[in-house]
């Protein structure tokens, strides 16, 4: 393989193609799957009051949440749940956050964080391109994930943020953030155990060299941005931390869409058909938008009401935290139609929730969509005609992480 000069380099030591060990919350799964358990967080159904949290799954419901045209509900994890000294950065993370803070933080970013430049998206290509010919020159299965995750890290550290001083520790970011809750053994029905990210002072030490050291970021970047802003007061140290943290971390539900929508289209025999369809955008918008509907990297959120509801029938107090599941809105047939618990690259669907709504909605998600895209299209143009998914058609998802990320992805030549 040639790679011209400027393309992205193998760096030596720092963890690529790393194979970061799952939890003891994985399991293994069909790639548009969840455990049978978990079936009431998927389903779409009148809100379920009976249990606590509330858990809410119909489109209509949702969307109302979101949109929340009487301003009564709150996107924050209560105390109760995950006490002040215990929380993660990522979840004070400004898109967690609602009033004056919310608004002034999304201000801040939303001129520099506008989809992804030409040049991010050949480093996408390329890396991916050559990470993939250097993992096959391995003996099969295959595990995507691991090209996947890599190029997702490094395009956010070194595109996104432009961040040159995360770069060395990109290999020990994706280890903490696969293991950051190690006593989660649930298979994801714990609904507020999800939310309990245990705090780590080395990943929040990580992120500091960028406060620590402004003067070293390249000028225009997003991590430059945050940093000026913490410097004239704008933004304190902990919401710089924060933002930081759900930036970076945000790569491991960009991967987990990738990996599913790759894995769905294997699982459904739709590869080689969207391989051949790469030149044609409108099919490969239509590919992205149903993995992104159909995916299930960031499955469900928590809404805080701040005043008393009434929910099917039933008052519930101010503070009282109800679940938010965007993959059972997602596949609300009442919305999508009557195969939405399916997945069909080729069908136009109407918009979907799987990035928010509202004025919460991601404001990644331009990049988001590239960097599918860009990424698939390498693995079309890289893998062999006929490629299958190992291990008897599953992959292994972390179904106890925040991000229900994929692990592996076994891909194995035709058989």
């Amino acid at each position: 393989m040639t790679v011209q000069a400027g393309a992205p380099r193998i760096l030596p030591g720092n963890g690529s193609l790393t194979e970061v060990p799952p939890t003891a919350g994985a399991c293994w799964l069909r790639p548009s799957g969840w455990p049978d358990a978990a079936g009431f967080l998927f389903r779409p159904r009148p809100p379920n009051t009976s249990i606590s949290p509330v858990v809410v799954t119909r489109y209509s419901d949702i969307l109302s949440m979101m949109l929340d045209p009487a301003g009564i509900w709150r996107r924050e994890i209560p105390l109760s749940i995950v006490p002040a000294e215990e929380r993660h950065c990522v979840v004070d993370a400004s898109w967690l956050l609602d009033g004056e803070q919310h608004t002034r933080l999304r201000h801040a970013i939303r001129g520099v964080n506008r989809g992804s430049s030409p040049a991010a998206r050949r480093f996408t290509r390329d890396l991916t391109r050559l990470l993939t010919a250097r993992l096959m020159q391995e003996q099969p299965p295959w595990n995507l994930a691991r090209v996947i995750d890599e190029v997702s890290i490094r395009i956010i550290v070194e595109h996104t943020l432009q961040a040159p001083s995360l770069l060395p520790h990109t290999a020990r970011i994706r280890e903490l953030t696969r293991t950051r809750a190690p006593h989660r053994t649930d298979d994801g029905t714990d609904v507020l155990a999800y939310f309990q990210t245990l705090r780590q002072p080395e990943y929040e030490d990580i992120l500091a060299t960028v406060a620590d050291r402004p003067g070293d970021l390249p000028a225009g970047g997003l991590a430059r941005h945050l940093a000026s802003l913490a410097e004239t007061g704008a933004m304190t140290r902990r919401e710089l931390v924060s933002q930081l943290g759900m930036l970076i971390i945000s790569y491991e539900s960009q991967a987990a869409v990738v990996s599913s929508l790759t894995g769905m289209l294997l699982e459904y025999g739709y590869f080689e058909q969207a391989r051949r369809s790469a030149g044609d955008p409108g099919a490969m918008r239509r590919l992205v938008s149903e993995g992104g509907r159909r995916g299930l990297s960031f499955p469900f959120n928590i809404l805080t009401p701040a005043v008393p509801v009434t929910m099917s029938g039933r008052s519930l107090p101010a503070g009282k935290p109800v679940a938010i599941s965007y993959a059972a809105a997602n596949m609300d047939p009442d919305r999508f139609g009557p195969g939405a618990a399916g997945f069909d690259p080729c069908a136009s669907r109407p918009p979907h929730l799987a990035f928010g709504e509202g004025i919460h909605r991601c404001q990644g998600e331009q990049g988001a969509g590239q960097f599918t895209e860009d990424v698939l299209l390498a693995l079309f143009a890289t893998l062999p005609p006929g490629v299958q998914l190992g291990h008897d058609g599953q992959v292994l998802r972390e179904v106890a992480s925040l991000s229900w990320a994929i692990a592996t992805l076994p891909v194995v030549p035709p058989q």
